[in-house]
């Protein structure tokens, strides 16, 4: 702090100074903290969110040849078990793209996306076991997977596809 006249800050200043730096310095690290300490939580999801996936969705949403490795991507859906298709979940618009963490929970949870029912295969029931933070870190593990064209829609009748070699809705789009 200057005074007029002053070129130089006398040692009172810079007591001033120093205390309303401690000061707000202080209420400072007080906010910033949880802004230090997120990005390290958020990094411990993207990896648990891989265990998850591959134990609770992979079975299911990524078709394997007969040597176990994926036949068209990981999490690219097209796996016919009964009379539906498992969806897409790779960053693909064909595949849940547009869907944000709060809809992939509701769809989780509850087995709907808003007004529309996914199959019964895919009960919520499978995923009691799962915290909604798990349900967070497998979100945030698809969202950086390769994205897969591959449109699959239970809604549509089923069609050869070309990708997967399965019959699903959509198949004849792929």
């Amino acid at each position: 702090m200057t005074v007029p006249g002053r070129r130089f800050s006398t040692p009172a200043d810079d007591c001033c100074l120093t205390i309303c730096l401690m000061r707000f310095g202080f209420v400072f690290s007080l906010f910033a903290l949880p802004l230090l300490v997120l990005p390290a939580l958020a990094a411990d999801a993207v990896p648990q969110g891989a265990q998850l996936a591959h134990q609770k969705c992979d079975t299911c949403h990524t078709l394997r040849n007969d040597k176990g490795q994926p036949l068209i991507g990981l999490f690219a859906g097209g796996k016919v078990i009964g009379s539906a298709a498992a969806a897409n979940l790779t960053p693909d618009p064909s595949g849940i793209s547009y869907y944000d963490e709060k809809l992939f929970l509701q769809a989780t949870r509850t087995g709907q996306v808003g007004a529309r029912k996914l199959n019964p295969i895919m009960n919520p029931a499978l995923f009691r076991s799962l915290t909604d933070d798990d349900l967070r870190d497998i979100f945030a593990y698809l969202k950086t997977i390769p994205p897969v064209k591959h449109r699959v829609d239970n809604t549509e009748p089923p069609t050869p596809c070309k990708l997967c070699r399965q019959k699903h809705g959509a198949g004849d789009q792929n």
